[in-house]
């Protein structure tokens, strides 16, 4: 794994005396989870993930939120599902698969809070540094030079970089040695923990954290073949939904055709059996016209 950090080491609790009195404004957006729940018909996410994921309501400088983000992607997944059932080669997706996925896009950033919640009460310091628009290039410089940065850029206090450095040394990882890009991938596996800690089932907890396959990503316990199943339907749509993010500046006046090459091309070369099944996904999305469609109807992501 591309960071330090024992799988069967059982995580500390910060001491007590040492946290971080929770910041409970987020809270204000649960309602607005509550209509994406009612509105594409997931599956039910018990209060602590809902309360979690409400944190991801927090807007960059841009205006811009994850949750925001989540709620483009559970749309275009919904989309993508229904626009697929309408051909032979995808109508075996059962309607108990369909809600597993849509859910999962649902709740797929929500490691973008942290590590679980037993050792990191406060989702708010790491949802204002996943907020922190650095400079291209700065996924290579070292997690404790970018914690500075951001300081510096206004995204984060110094009580809040404390924070962040406690609880990743409590979830058994080494800030210090850590690169940017390394965090940043993390998030995937923080959401297969949350989710699991949360009370969600195994089957949401593994699609929602498989959303990142073709980085490498994965929870310790599980194979890519575990994930594909689920993951695959998720990790086109989310770079997708990515680049029509208004700070999205390398791919904000490409061409509905040209965002949708750059994200089917790599998956081309992924090595088998992913590739095969991404690509046989997305080349039925593609030439059935399905895909494009669902980029058209989604021109910038929710704030």
């Amino acid at each position: 794994m591309p960071f330090d950090r024992n799988p069967n080491r059982v995580p500390d609790k910060i001491d007590r005396d040492e946290e971080r009195e929770p910041d409970q404004s987020h809270l204000v957006h649960v309602p607005r989870i509550y209509c994406t729940i009612q509105n594409h018909g997931l599956l039910h996410l018990p209060p602590p993930i809902v309360e979690r994921l409400a944190a991801l309501g927090i807007q960059n400088a841009q205006g811009e939120s994850h949750l925001g983000h989540s709620e483009t992607l559970t749309a275009m997944t919904d989309e993508l599902i229904e626009g697929l059932g309408r051909f032979s080669s995808l109508r075996r997706i059962q309607s108990g698969t369909r809600d597993l996925i849509v859910t999962a896009a649902a709740v797929h950033d929500i490691g973008k809070t942290g590590p679980p919640m037993s050792i990191n009460p406060d989702p708010i310091p790491f949802v204002k540094f996943y907020n922190v628009d650095f400079p291209n290039g700065a996924q290579k410089m070292m997690l404790r030079t970018a914690l500075h940065l951001a300081i510096q850029m206004g995204g984060i206090t110094t009580e809040e970089r404390n924070y962040i450095e406690k609880v990743l040394r409590a979830y058994g990882l080494a800030p210090d040695r850590m690169y940017l890009r390394t965090f940043y991938n993390l998030h995937s596996l923080f959401t297969y923990d949350i989710l699991r800690e949360g009370g969600t089932t195994e089957d949401i907890a593994a699609a929602a954290s498989g959303h990142h396959l073709k980085r490498g990503v994965k929870p310790d316990s599980y194979s890519f073949g575990d994930l594909a199943e689920t993951g695959r339907y998720i990790e086109p749509l989310d770079e997708l939904a990515a680049m029509v993010r208004k700070n999205n500046l390398r791919t904000r006046n490409l061409s509905t055709r040209d965002r949708i090459q750059a994200v089917y091309l790599p998956f081309e070369t992924l090595p088998k059996p992913i590739s095969s099944a991404y690509c046989g996904t997305l080349n039925v999305a593609i030439a059935s016209g399905v895909l494009p469609d669902i980029v058209e109807r989604h021109p910038s992501q929710k704030s």
